[in-house]
């Protein structure tokens, strides 16, 4: 039997593609409905703000990789008020 091995590590700035892409993954995950390119999405201003500036003080990001260093996911969280929120105000 083959051991699968995978670790969890705290991420860098050279990982802000990746989380991008892993952001992309998060809102246009439905495999059957067409998806507008990476890009275009990420602009929307909603989405663009979760990354924006990524590094700010409290931005903190986990990178799950394969023992061969390539990553498979990825978690983040940035701290927000209410006048610079990631939701949108109603």
């Amino acid at each position: 039997m083959h051991e699968i091995i995978w670790k969890i590590r705290l991420a860098t700035q050279d990982d802000l593609p990746f989380l991008r892409e892993m952001l992309y993954e998060a809102v246009r995950w439905r495999p059957h409905q067409p998806r507008a390119p990476i890009e275009e999405v990420l602009a929307e201003p909603e989405l663009a703000k979760l990354l924006n500036g990524w590094g700010r003080n409290g931005d903190t990001a986990v990178v799950a990789e394969w023992e061969d260093g390539a990553p498979i996911g990825a978690a983040w969280y940035r701290f927000w008020t209410a006048e610079n929120h990631s939701y949108k105000a109603f």
